[in-house]
């Protein structure tokens, strides 16, 4: 008899108002799958998240769980007290395990009294089920676990700080923090790649491949998406379509779907034409049959996906001609004054960084939060001044800038407002009228009369790039330009940026953009600008030191330095140096490699008299205040033997 799978989704049908987002949804979830819900925005890939989690109800169907299944569940908007700690937050996810030491330690005391035989071996017998299961989840060590999880996502010099004083992308990541610490069986992630810089990207990659229970997650970061997720649930316009296998699977299977629908839509119109034809060569005793057949098949073309479906076109117009100099920015300086107890200091961001763009560069720049990337586009685009150094632009270059958080026009205008107060919009040569052009990017005639307050996120980004495009510049400098589109958009920027032949500066953490349309990356490291040729992929394959950190679920590996820490850079240079040059052991490295295992045989010697000392009745009975401590350092000696083994391994592999 199959085992229940962990989730059931049966017969789910929701609407919101008359539109109706699911009929009739079926699927399952088994444990340890990694599952991936895609879509085009507003197709109900979040109110899917919430109708699992419990925050809302169906209007029909059954969603089980399960027995004793828990879930754990990051939204995309989190809600915290004001006065509660990050520490304070994130340890709430910890409270589990808190209680099972807690009755850890009850059963301990018991054992330290009076027992016979029976009552003995019942405590010993908890005890043991109570010691497993927080050995299992690193629980001993829970304190620490809370901290190294804010630090890797870039929070620990805020980890006492409340949480009305935070951000809305640090509250965001305190919220991933506390979902990725839940021992759930099921974890439920809304967009947990937004505000991590791609250094964290890649930790939690590594980290959500190496934990052991089920996972449903909703991104637009295809990249993620590829590394992380082993099957693909499709919200279209008709339904649901379930893919196993990868997203690149996944985008293979669907193309071909897509291509099967287009023809059948061609077939349909075909039908129709002949039916018309028919119908005017057609006597008046038989044209209201022919006139019902004409109006049968334009019905089954409205009820049709493909003829609902409209595709954003987005066409970037060829640029004017360019000076000899683009655009320069040579030994920029900048910093900024942070306050600090007793006073302020210095938080220098650039100390003399160097960028210059040739026709046809489209440069992506990188780096870990706050590190300056959208301070630097200021600077190009001329918003800022560098505090010494130049920027400086050619006569012809003509600059359109998108901001991070543009929103796409004053919050009272309309969409139509928003785009100026012309009629036409000229691409190029090519002279719109803006209604047009705005349906171009999905805004229909409804939306154009919408205020732009009321547009949702994706809106407001769609009508901010529509008015960039529109200014027909030779430079385009865009601040996380991917933000809120969902794939159809993204594609259809990528396939316009890749065609555009003047030059673009982009900060993204979209690594999957950022393959698909740089022809160079420049990274920010030691507070300077280092071009490397090639896209994202060939600017990872000489910076290795970026790969993901694969990390145990229950413990990250303290040897991986945290997101949003910059290496050195004489490391750096030693880490493109070529692989032959690496070859075989240095003499120190051979020293290593002794040490390292006379460590390895001393601590398992230590770890064996712990486990000794803890399988003794006697500690419990006469020492029982000695287990907690003995436990801890049990798991300490764990941790450091798990780094140490990761150590020798390499060395011994590079031997």
């Amino acid at each position: 008899m199959r085992v229940m799978n962990l989730l059931n989704v049966r017969d789910l049908n929701m609407s919101f108002g008359a539109r109706a987002l699911y009929r009739d949804v079926s699927f399952g979830l088994d444990a340890g799958e990694r599952v991936a819900v895609v879509g085009p925005n507003g197709c109900g890939k979040s109110t899917l998240l919430k109708l699992i989690a419990g925050e809302l109800n169906p209007d029909q169907g059954d969603i089980t769980l399960r027995g004793g299944t828990r879930v754990g569940y990051l939204a995309q908007e989190v809600a915290f007290g004001p006065q509660t700690t990050c520490r304070e937050v994130v340890a709430r996810a910890m409270a589990p395990t808190r209680q099972a030491i807690e009755a850890f330690n009850a059963v301990s005391a018991q054992l330290a009294k009076p027992l016979d035989d029976t009552e003995m071996a019942e405590l010993l017998e908890r005890q043991a089920e109570l010691q497993q299961h927080i050995e299992l989840v690193g629980g001993w060590d829970w304190e620490h676990r809370v901290e190294e999880m804010l630090d890797r996502l870039g929070l620990s010099a805020l980890i006492d700080v409340p949480m009305r004083l935070l951000s809305g992308g640090q509250r965001r990541r305190v919220g991933l923090a506390r979902a990725l610490l839940d021992d759930a069986e099921l974890l439920l992630l809304d967009e947990p790649t937004n505000h991590l810089d791609a250094e964290a990207v890649e930790w939690l990659e590594g980290w959500l491949q190496a934990r052991q229970g089920a996972l449903m997650l909703i991104t637009h970061d295809r990249y993620f998406l590829e590394q992380v997720a082993g099957r693909i649930l499709e919200i279209d316009h008709d339904g649901f379509y379930d893919y196993p296998g990868s997203f690149k699977t996944y985008m293979e299977r669907r193309l071909h779907r897509m291509e099967v629908r287009e023809r059948t839509e061609e077939k349909r119109q075909k039908e129709l034409e002949r039916e018309r034809e028919w119908l005017d060569g057609s006597a008046k005793s038989t044209a209201r049959r022919a006139r019902w057949r004409v109006e049968e098949i334009e019905e089954a073309g409205r009820q049709d996906p493909v003829y609902q479906r409209r595709q954003i076109e987005i066409v970037v117009p060829p640029p004017g001609p360019f000076s000899d100099q683009i655009l320069v920015a040579a030994g920029v300086w900048k910093s900024f004054e942070a306050a600090r107890r007793g006073g302020s200091e210095g938080v220098a961001l650039f100390e003399s960084a160097h960028l210059s763009l040739r026709p046809g560069d489209r440069v992506g720049i990188v780096g870990p939060n706050g590190c300056g990337k959208s301070t630097l586009l200021e600077m190009l685009v001329g918003n800022l001044r560098p505090d010494a150094g130049r920027v400086e632009h050619g006569e012809q270059t003509e600059i359109a800038y998108l901001r991070q958080d543009a929103t796409g026009g004053p919050p009272e205008a309309t969409v139509l407002e928003a785009m100026g107060v012309s009629d036409y919009v000229w691409l190029g040569n090519q002279r719109l009228h803006k209604r047009d052009y705005l349906a171009r990017f999905l805004f229909d005639k409804h939306l154009q009369r919408a205020k732009v307050r009321t547009l949702s996120g994706g809106q407001r980004r769609r009508l901010a790039l529509a008015k960039v495009i529109a200014q027909n510049a030779n430079v385009l400098i865009l601040d996380e330009p991917t933000n809120d589109l969902d794939m159809m958009a993204l594609h259809a920027l990528e396939e316009a940026l890749s065609g555009f032949e003047g030059c673009v500066v982009m900060v993204s953490h979209d690594r999957y953009f950022l393959n698909a349309t740089c022809t160079a990356i420049a990274a920010v490291e030691d507070r300077t600008l280092q071009r490397y040729e090639g896209d994202y992929d060939a600017y990872r394959a000489r910076r290795p030191a970026l790969s993901p950190a694969k990390t145990s679920a229950v413990g990250a590996d303290a040897s991986t330095s945290a997101p949003g820490r910059t290496r050195r850079k004489d490391d750096a240079q030693k880490t493109r140096a070529p692989k032959a040059e690496r070859a075989g052991l240095s003499f120190k490295e051979r020293q290593r490699l002794t040490e390292l295992e006379g460590e390895l045989e001393r601590l398992e010697e230590k770890k064996g008299d712990i486990e000794a000392q803890l399988s003794d009745p006697a500690l419990y009975a006469s020492r029982s205040s000695e287990v907690g401590p003995l436990n801890r350092e049990l798991q300490s000696l764990n941790d450091a033997i798990k780094v140490l083994w990761a150590e020798w391994s390499a060395l011994e592999e590079k031997r």
